[in-house]
């Protein structure tokens, strides 16, 4: 397969990195089937297949028949997948993004001094269950204390 691999390269005018932006995999995922190491995953060959529909899966997987697919008419072609973003970089801001495509539950922030008094309203002073031996933490203090929850939202305590 990995010749058949190759030959594609070839035909379709790509580098092994650029098939790997393409597919979204690793480009050592291509350079590791290309040179022998690794033999092409499942899920390698799916996204190959999905990403170009002309492909043949019976050449790329069995070696037979035509590289290329017959033409499908149109009413009855797949919807092609769109190219992945490729205008990220390192240190753009994607949690905008994620947080769109999840559901837009607001984040609850609370000011610490309704923290503060919530929490001396709900302490009961109870003999521990358990006891401990507890080597000494050296002091610091609490910057901030966060809870996450399942919704996705988030609860941030800061003491004055």
């Amino acid at each position: 397969m990995r010749e058949r691999l190759s030959k594609f390269i070839e035909m379709e005018r790509l580098t092994s990195s650029r098939l790997a932006e393409i597919l979204g995999v690793q480009p050592s995922n291509i350079s590791h089937i290309l040179g022998g190491r690794n033999k092409p995953s499942f899920e390698f060959i799916e996204k190959l297949l999905l990403r170009f529909p002309k492909l043949n899966p019976d050449w790329i997987i069995l070696g037979k028949g035509p590289v290329y697919r017959p033409e499908i008419p149109s009413a009855v072609r797949s919807t092609e997948i769109p190219e992945p973003e490729t205008d990220l970089n390192l240190f753009s801001d994607t949690t905008t993004a994620i947080r769109s495509q999840q559901h837009d539950a607001p984040e609850k922030f609370l000011p610490a001094s309704d923290v503060q008094d919530s929490a001396k309203e709900n302490y009961t002073a109870s003999e521990p269950s358990v006891h401990a031996d507890i080597d000494e933490v050296p002091e610091s203090e609490i910057d901030r204390i966060i809870l996450l929850m399942k919704d996705k939202s988030c609860i941030c305590y800061r003491p004055k």
